[in-house]
């Protein structure tokens, strides 16, 4: 202390809240050198958010809201403290345990009841539905379902999987069909345009859900299942996940608008399709066809290699007019790059008879 004293040239008794800005910069940079703290120039640097309210609920624990739109309990927030994804700091008192904002930000009090909490963030049974029983040592189980699917069908798929799994809990992102489909059909053009719709925003908040049941259960897996529209959901949710949230969940597409990419997620991500399901086919036209003819090759019995062969060969009559074997060679050398580049594509996808799913 006398040392950190000497160096900033701030006397030792002197409290935090009385410094002036220059004398904190002081204080900070002899912080740093009595540390060694020594600054190389490709140090990177994380903005953490901070804790903006203390949300006091009648009868309810204390919880505190990060950011714009996130609360966390105080265990909660504790972890994100300790493993640095928070900006606050912690207070141990005989009168319990405290969490404050940094010098010179300011956490509001806010004293509301339940009900008006759950009114201005709104509770999860908006954003989701849960079937099943909670238990103790399960995987954290999601479903996105498809297009023209009503609650009650909805609600259908997640007990089948539930029971598939000793009736565990599942977690079903509300996908509700409106206006016979026709909304939801829109919904899946629009995304294949590229344009992110409001169900993309709930699917994200759904996905960081799941991954927070993951890290109050150690890091359970998080799987999830997306059926027709819901892969296409998926699709777009997971690119506005960071690397390290996408790592974390196991997706499973079944008969998808889209097929999940090998490096998307989870290295055990998978997609399946039926093939003569015409959605993969008009949704994920050119995967859906390599996806088909692999599978047709691989019914016969042959390797991708052969498979590759036959395809290159049958392209070769269709497209060249030269007899030339040079231009041949070449042209099957740059087919077979090519086809190979697909198939590492759809490394992840597998195609299936129909009813074998």
């Amino acid at each position: 202390m006398q040392a950190l004293a000497a160096a900033s040239k701030i006397p030792s008794k002197t409290k935090l809240r009385d410094l002036t800005q220059l004398e904190f910069d002081a204080l900070l940079s002899s912080i740093e050198k009595l540390c060694g703290f020594n600054q190389v120039g490709n140090e990177e640097f994380y903005l953490l958010p901070k804790i903006a309210a203390n949300i006091g609920c009648a009868d309810e624990e204390d919880l505190y809201l990060v950011g714009k739109d996130i609360t966390l309990t105080q265990d909660e927030a504790i972890k994100w403290i300790v493993s640095h994804r928070l900006d606050a700091v912690i207070v141990r008192h005989s009168s319990g345990t405290h969490l404050r904002s940094r010098p010179r930000y300011h956490m509001q009090t806010l004293n509301l009841t339940w009900e008006q909490h759950c009114e201005a963030a709104g509770g999860l049974d908006i954003l989701a539905r849960v079937v099943g029983e909670k238990s103790s040592d399960q995987c954290v189980w999601g479903l996105i379902n498809g297009i023209r699917n009503a609650r009650e069908e909805a609600i259908e798929s997640s007990n089948l999987i539930s029971k598939k799994v000793e009736n565990e809990r599942v977690v079903l992102l509300r996908n509700d069909q409106v206006l016979w489909g026709v909304k939801e059909a829109s919904v899946a053009l629009l995304l294949k345009m590229g344009i992110d719709t409001p169900i993309v925003k709930n699917a994200v908040l759904f996905l960081r859900y799941l991954l927070s049941l993951s890290e109050n259960k150690e890091n359970s897996p998080v799987v999830l299942f997306a059926h027709n529209q819901g892969a296409t959901i998926t699709e777009h949710a997971i690119a506005l996940l960071s690397k390290q949230e996408r790592q974390k969940v196991r997706i499973f597409t079944f008969g998808g608008w889209s097929f999940i990419a090998p490096d998307a997620a989870h290295s055990d991500s998978h997609n399946y399709a039926i093939a003569l399901d015409l959605i993969p086919r008009v949704g994920s036209y050119n995967s859906q066809y390599f996806a088909i003819r692999r599978y047709e090759g691989l019914k016969e019995g042959l390797s991708d290699d052969e498979i590759i062969r036959r395809l290159v060969f049958g392209d070769a009559i269709q497209e060249l007019d030269c007899l030339d074997p040079y231009v041949h060679e070449r042209y099957a050398q740059e087919r077979c790059k090519f086809y190979r580049s697909e198939f590492e594509k759809i490394s992840n996808v597998t195609v299936v008879d129909s009813g074998s799913m």
